[in-house]
This record gives C-alpha cells, sequence and structure tokens, in this order.
C-alpha cells in the first residue's frame, strides 16, 4: 500500500505536467477522425479544462477530474400548487440566503466536491452501498485505452457504462488516490472562490425566483 507521501507526489506539478501529456496522447487518440485528422480544439478543450489527472492499478489507467465553474447565479423556486415553497416561504427563504450570501456563495459551490469527498471516505471505510468502477469513457476509445471515466454503482444498478462488461471495480488503494486528489482540488478551487470574494464581493452573485407551476 502507498503511502500518503507517495500519493501527494502524483500531484506535484511535474508529475502532473507528465501524466497530462498522456492525457494529450489519449485525447488525441479520440478526437481523430477516420481521415486520420486530429481535432485539435476538442484535444485542447479537454488539457486546459483538467484540473487534475489520476493514476490508478498501478499506473495502468489514468483519470481526468475536470475543473468546476465558480457559480454566480443562484435560483429558488415558489408554487402555489404544492410543487415547492410558497411565494411567502420562498421570499424569506431568499432574504435568509442574502443575510449570508458570501457563506451560501462557498456552500454552494463546493456542495458537489464535498459530496464526492464524502462518497469516496464512505466507500474507503465501508460505510456505502455504493462501490467504484472506471470505464471507457468515449464511443470513440479504443479496448486498450489507459483513459477512463469513474462513476458509483450499489448492487441494486450498474456502473454507468458505454459498453457492456467493461466496468472494473476499484482497489482499496485508487481510491485512496482519487480521494486524495479531490482533497487537493478541494483546497485549490477554496483559494480560487476566496480570490473571487476579494476581487468582486458581491456585487456579482445574483438570486433570482421562478415559478414552479407549469
Amino acid at each position: 500500500m502507498k503511502t500518503e507521501k507517495t500519493i501527494k507526489k502524483y500531484f506535484t506539478k511535474e508529475s502532473q505536467k507528465e501524466l497530462k501529456e498522456i492525457l494529450r496522447s489519449e485525447l488525441e487518440i479520440v478526437w481523430t477522425n477516420k481521415k486520420g485528422i486530429i481535432d485539435s480544439r476538442m484535444v485542447d478543450y479537454g488539457v486546459k479544462s483538467n484540473a487534475y489527472v489520476v493514476p490508478i492499478c498501478n499506473g495502468k489507467y489514468i483519470l481526468d477530474i475536470d475543473k468546476q465553474k465558480i457559480e454566480t447565479e443562484f435560483w429558488f423556486g415558489e408554487s402555489d400548487m404544492g410543487q415547492g415553497p410558497s411565494h411567502d416561504e420562498n421570499t424569506e427563504r431568499m432574504k435568509n440566503v442574502r443575510e449570508n450570501f458570501e457563506d451560501y456563495f462557498l456552500d454552494y459551490n463546493l456542495s458537489s466536491i464535498n459530496k464526492m469527498i464524502k462518497d469516496l471516505e464512505d466507500i474507503l471505510h465501508d460505510k456505502s452501498c455504493l462501490n467504484i468502477c472506471h470505464y471507457l469513457p468515449y464511443h470513440s476509445s479504443k479496448e486498450d485505452s489507459i483513459l477512463r471515466g469513474f462513476g458509483f454503482y450499489s448492487d441494486y444498478g450498474a456502473c454507468y457504462q458505454r459498453k457492456p462488461n467493461e466496468a472494473i471495480d476499484f482497489t482499496k488503494e485508487d481510491i485512496k488516490i482519487l480521494l486524495t486528489a479531490y482533497k487537493i482540488y478541494k483546497e485549490d478551487f477554496t483559494k480560487k472562490l476566496f480570490t473571487y470574494l476579494k476581487k468582486y464581493g458581491l456585487k456579482k452573485l445574483h438570486i433570482r425566483s421562478y415559478w414552479m407551476d407549469d
């Protein structure tokens, strides 16, 4: 089992530079058409939109973690038909958000990362009914591609697969490496959110309501 120190070495600038070159090579295969022409725009987008590349299965495969967009618009639904809060309830809810807007902004933007971290920790410590698997992420992926996507599944549902029988369970070590990646990314993204607040304050954040009834 790799130590925490060894795992963190995967996420140094030097290691990530090497891993992203591997990612680029794999994306070039994916985005090569039948005439042998590479769609360089899609390849560049795939590399630039990536936060970290994560090696699993002793380096046999890689996963990529996409960069997250900062959300600045927050929508709250209301209803007169019982499909959600009433107008008065929604007005009060939005008022409470405005009074704690900075905290709401941070919590909302970090919510998906926090959920991912919790899900991975629960699986790692056998506290979840979920498990995790990886798969070929593109229809054009070659069977021997080292670039993988990942998804969660339970005994009651299948992994998010492109083709039958290609999902492979993670080892505990793989989960630990992926968990480390998300914890590091949370630190990065949290700094980015605070930088945004320092630069713009709350002036570019918006709360909006919408009608839920058809």
